[in-house]
């Protein structure tokens, strides 16, 4: 043999690991490893203040530390429930990948998203809000006299088309 011997450990948890070896006839040697975890998933929103309807893009980064390919599973929690948030993506080995996801909500409200596997601490909270659009609101006439119906006519203001539906409410002055 050319004299070497090999020595193989496993260990159950990641982080730096201090190996050292001794024996009756060498001297005490040590070398410092660093164990990670065979897969990490991490995710970012694009925005956490959205309109309802407006897109909501969320990027998942996910990293293969092993030397081979792997299939990696993840789930987007608090996207709408039309949105299929079971994932399974390939990665090759040692190697990170990034997988983009769309989706909108159609209703307002505070939306939490997270990937299941991460856990609570790791949410991102969207803010979904009712859409606003600028109105044009004319009378006529703008001249009537005691008793006189006045129409009222709503427009969109970046469109230009007629609003219809739209509960207005008045102040009078009389």
């Amino acid at each position: 043999t050319d004299g070497s011997t090999t020595l193989s450990t496993t260990f159950n948890s990641t982080g730096e690991k201090t190996l050292t070896v001794t024996g009756d006839t060498v001297e005490p040697e040590t070398v410092n490893v660093t164990v990670v975890s065979p897969v990490e998933r991490t995710f970012e929103v694009s925005s956490t203040a959205v309109n309802v309807g407006d897109n909501v893009t969320v990027d998942v980064t996910l990293t293969n530390n092993r030397r081979t390919e792997a299939d990696i599973s993840y789930n987007i929690t608090g996207a709408p429930a039309s949105f299929d948030n079971d994932r399974t993506e390939t990665v090759q080995g040692e190697d990170t990948e990034t997988f983009t996801h769309t989706f909108s909500y159609d209703s307002a409200g505070d939306r939490e998203i997270n990937l299941e596997s991460l856990g609570v601490s790791s949410a991102i909270t969207v803010q979904v809000s009712k859409a606003t659009v600028p109105l044009d609101i004319t009378a006529n006439p703008t001249d009537p006299t005691p008793g006189e119906n006045i129409t009222f006519t709503v427009e969109r203001t970046d469109t230009n088309e007629e609003v219809d539906g739209i509960d207005l409410q008045f102040e009078r002055t009389d």
